[in-house]
Formats: C-alpha cells, sequence, structure tokens
C-alpha cells in the first residue's frame, strides 16, 4: 500500500476502501505497459475506464453527475 490518498488530503471516512483499489503493482505493469506501447496515460480498472470513458463523451454536467453517484 501507499500513502496515496492521504498524501492527497484523503481521511479514512472519504479515502476509497483498501478492497476496491487495485494493487500498487498492478497500476505500475499497467503504467509501463502503456509506456511501452507510447501511450500518453493509462487508465487501470473497469470502473476507471468507465468514468474516463464518460468524460470523454457526454457533455461535462451529465458525465459529472454519474461519476459522482458511482
Amino acid at each position: 500500500d501507499t500513502d496515496f490518498f492521504k498524501a492527497a488530503g484523503e481521511t479514512a471516512e472519504t479515502a476509497p476502501s483498501k478492497d476496491t483499489l487495485d494493487s500498487p503493482e498492478k497500476v505500475v505493469d499497467e503504467a509501463l505497459k502503456a509506456l511501452e506501447k507510447k501511450k500518453l496515460y493509462a487508465v487501470v480498472g473497469k470502473k476507471n475506464k468507465a468514468m474516463a470513458f464518460f468524460a470523454r463523451h457526454l457533455p461535462a454536467k451529465l458525465a459529472l453527475r454519474l461519476i459522482e453517484r458511482w
């Protein structure tokens, strides 16, 4: 585990539960794979990929409402 959410100002009440998070190793592995393919960014996890899709393809207000509920 890392202190990512603590550094981002999250508290125990607002940070995601650890059982829903991808491991740091998985995130790094996916990032390195994307880097090898010369991609500018990597999105890890189905939920994160869905949120990224909404952010790109829906009007901003609608995407934000959907993401806030998730």
